[in-house]
């Protein structure tokens, strides 16, 4: 390597300086006190030594710089001792102008060693020798950078260290970051490392450590190091690859989002994979076959099978199978499994259930099998913990059952060991599930009892079973009351466990409840439950309390209150002044030994006003939060909006640091798009290309949505404290066909009327009644296959349908949608053509 000389001037200039002595005043003065010289640049260190003469008797003739040696002579010193000169490197110079003058000593090249004082002395005519100019010469040295990777892979969320930054032989050390290729500055989990190396010289090493996502695979990164004599520095890691486990979907979600999918024998049938992840996953398909098909011809059950695909489906590219024509044999489970050796694989199945049409000498078409399901007619019985009715009235309940064989319905009774009745003390006898005598069973589903009594307290429960899977079941509770005579106790109402809430709600819905020291405060605990339950106040303090003059953490406790606080009537916590010591958690829990306890708590951060020289009071830390600024988009479970409208979302994050924010994208595999069958590429988290992100970094907007943008948004707020939070919610981007379709139906037309020329004619005119009403609330009429303009007229046969208009001059709304729209023009078609 090729060595520059470094040249460093030393300008050691004095003024101001004066003798000790009658007769002279004579001075000399540093212009600089200190000079810094850069090992790696070029500068130079110069001090100027300039006089301020008065020679008033002449002890001072002609120039100074040619004065004779013995009587104008320059020393100089370093750390004290005197320096010879001339010598290679160090150079020194007389030099007069524009009325100063000057004394200059050189140093080319400069060393680390070379860093000290230096002590300027000078003869002057009058034989007075000067000696108290003095200059501090610093020497610094930038570093050496080199960045090495040690991974080029990490694995998704682990953490990892995957590239060291170094900054060598420099003086001072330097500050270290890594930064991404966004220009976001990365907290890496590893401090800087540094070593002295003697002579004020520094070896800086920085690792890149931190938990990557899958989104961090498209971002370069960069070690960035700053010197205090330089810019920054950057050298380029380039990116890492993130490792990450698959995930699977079906191209068409529908066929995994029902239980069965019922197909007829011989119709065309395909399913397509689609896996992500980091390695491509590897796809594997799968078949395990129902134990009885479903056929009418066939009574045998399907041999064994070793997950193989039928016979009759193909596979393509591996992540999808076809067939030309279903068989009954392909009743069963298909599976799409992927995995990467990244974490567990994921699957996604779906289960064909494939029916044969029967013949004239078959029996009619079977429905596969499947478990049963159960509700109440009245479902506000099961919602209700307990439903409260009085003794003597009249009570039904239905028992709604389905599955495939019709399951059996059977209603049993558990009675309260208690019964709700002022008249009896002892509790119920042992009882056997049967209903109780006052009730009747109505075609094995329905109970009914003309007057009810006490001792129908208790639990009523309806199971239904078919041999598919297991028992399926709903239950109600009745609580029956006497009302009591003046000879008897007051009703009772029957037993229920302990719920409890706070006077204040905001105090329990607040993550802390940030409040000033010496503040008056209190908190009422509102018990209900049958027995009434009995209430304990609990205080768990934090671990440091904050304030800003207490360094020491809280001493262990035993869930008592504070000192300053007070109970009123056991439910109310009362303190006059609020403490440090206060910072923790409050806990009110109500108990009456029906059920578990129920409690509800609270958290105070009691912060203390700084005085004038202390800090500004700290807010203490706490997770991130976060919510959309228009919550109604949370509010639904997809947000149907027309493409080509503007749309704008803002997340709004608090907590302690303040928290990042992050918007990502997942697109749905299928757009809403009825001229699109194809389905979305796999997305990295971006956002669409048409949404952009506001200077705040928390709004997201666009000029005009498009059917790409179907899927979900999350907001994701992180800040190192406790998880980070997200919020996300799903657009479901539509567009509006402006014709009618013309030949795709024309076929489904010829067999309706086929099929309503076999209906009666009193039946066709019942319909088409119905059917002219049903035009009052149309959205939209169309006229040959195209939309009617507002202001037109329909004419059908000698009458006129004349619509109200509104005063936008559009036809008026109602709920139908377009699909909804153009059945009905259809079916007006339809019986048209039959008249």
């Amino acid at each position: 390597m090729i060595k520059q000389k470094l040249l460093v001037v030393v300008l050691l200039s004095f003024f101001g300086l004066s003798l000790q002595g009658a007769f002279t005043s004579v001075s000399l003065k540093p212009l600089s006190h200190s000079v810094t010289a850069v090992l790696g640049e070029k500068p130079s260190i110069s001090a100027k030594l300039v006089f301020a003469v008065r020679d008033p008797r002449g002890e001072i003739s002609g120039s100074l710089c040619d004065c004779d040696p013995d009587e104008c002579k320059q020393t100089w010193k370093y750390a004290g001792q005197a320096i010879t000169i001339p010598q290679p490197r160090l150079k020194a110079l007389c030099e007069e102008k524009n009325g100063s003058r000057n004394l200059t000593l050189t140093i080319n090249p400069v060393k680390l060693s070379d860093q000290g004082q230096y002590t300027c002395g000078l003869y002057i005519p009058i034989n007075i020798f000067l000696e108290d100019a003095r200059i501090t010469l610093n020497v610094n040295q930038l570093p050496n950078i080199s960045i090495k990777r040690i991974k080029e892979r990490a694995k998704e969320a682990t953490l990892t260290k995957v590239a060291a930054c170094y900054a060598n032989l420099s003086k001072p050390p330097p500050e270290m970051w890594f930064q991404d290729s966004n220009g976001k500055k990365i907290y890496s989990e590893d401090a800087v490392e540094t070593k002295d190396c003697g002579n004020g010289l520094t070896n800086s090493t920085l690792y890149l450590t931190k938990r990557f996502t899958r989104s961090d695979s498209d971002l370069n990164y960069f070690c960035k190091v700053k010197h205090v004599n330089h810019t920054v520095y950057s050298r380029g890691l380039g990116s890492v690859e993130v490792l990450y486990p698959p995930t699977v979907t079906l191209e068409d979600e529908s066929l995994s989002s029902v239980e069965i999918n019922i197909i007829e024998a011989g119709e065309q049938f395909s399913a397509k994979c689609l896996a992500t992840g980091n390695p491509p996953p590897d796809v594997v398909w799968t078949f395990t076959p129902d134990p009885m098909p479903i056929d009418p011809n066939l009574t045998k059950p399907a041999p064994p099978n070793d997950g193989s695909l039928p016979s009759n489906f193909i596979l393509e590219d591996k992540v999808k199978i076809t067939t030309n024509a279903l068989a009954s044999t392909n009743n069963g489970t298909f599976r799409c499994q992927a995995s990467n050796q990244i974490g567990s694989p994921a699957s996604v199945s779906f289960k064909l259930g494939v029916f044969v049409k029967s013949t004239p000498t078959t029996p009619a078409l079977t429905t596969p099998n499947y478990p049963p399901t159960v509700t109440l007619e009245d479902e506000s019985l099961s919602s209700a913990e307990v439903n409260i009715i009085e003794a003597g009235e009249q009570f039904s309940a239905k028992c709604l059952a389905t599955g495939n064989p019709p399951p059996d319905v059977v209603w049993t009774f558990t009675p309260d060991p208690m019964p709700i009745d002022p008249k009896s003390t002892k509790p119920a006898p042992p009882h056997d599930g049967s209903l109780p005598s006052n009730f009747i069973l109505e075609d094995k589903v329905k109970i009914t009892t003309n007057a009810l009594a006490s001792t129908n307290n208790g639990t009523f429960r309806c199971q239904a079973s078919n041999q598919i899977k297991s028992p399926a079941s709903v239950s109600f509770k009745l609580g029956v009351f006497v009302k009591s005579t003046s000879t008897t106790p007051a009703p009772t109402t029957p037993n229920y466990p302990p719920t409890v809430t706070l006077e204040d709600e905001s105090l329990s819905s607040a993550e802390v409840n940030i409040i000033e020291a010496g503040e008056q405060f209190s908190a009422k605990c509102l018990a209900t439950g049958n027995p009434p339950p009995d209430v304990v106040w609990t205080f768990t303090p934090d671990p440091m309390p904050i304030d800003p003059k207490s360094t020491k953490p809280a001493p262990p406790h035993d869930g008592s209150l504070p000192s300053n606080f007070i109970l009123e009537d056991k439910v109310k916590i009362t303190t006059n002044a609020l403490q440090s010591t206060n910072n923790g958690t409050f806990r009110c829990q109500a108990s009456n030994q029906i059920g578990s306890p129920a409690s509800v708590s609270f958290q105070l951060g009691v912060f203390v006003k700084s005085a004038a020289t202390t800090a500004v009071p700290t807010t203490p830390n706490y997770p991130p939060t976060v919510t959309l600024e228009d919550e109604s988009l949370l509010s639904v479970e997809v947000n149907i909006i027309e493409a080509g409208e503007q749309f704008s979302a803002k997340c709004l994050a608090t907590g302690n640091p303040p928290p990042d924010v992050v918007w990502t994208f997942t697109p749905d595999p299928m757009p809403i798009d009825p001229k699109s069958k194809k389905s979305v590429l796999p997305n990295d988290g971006s956002l669409p290309k048409n949404f952009i992100i506001l200077q705040d970094q928390v709004t997201i907007v666009t000029n005009a949505l498009d059917t790409t943008n179907n899927g979900s948004f999350e907001c994701r707020a992180y800040n190192k404290i406790g998880s980070p939070a997200t919020v996300s919610f799903k657009l479901g981007v539509f567009e509006i066909p402006t014709t009618l379709p013309s030949a795709a139906s024309k076929a489904a037309e010829k067999s309706f009327v086929q099929e309503v020329a076999k209906v009666p004619i009193v039946t066709i005119i019942i319909a088409t009644l119905f059917i002219a009403i049903s035009f009052v609330v149309v959205l939209r009429w169309f006229k040959e296959k195209s939309a009617i303009k507002s202001a037109e007229k329909i004419q059908q046969g000698q009458n006129y349908i004349d619509e109200s208009v509104t005063s936008d001059g559009s036809w008026p709304l109602d709920d139908a949608t377009e699909t909804t729209v153009l059945t009905r023009h259809t079916e007006f078609k339809y019986v048209e053509t039959v008249f």
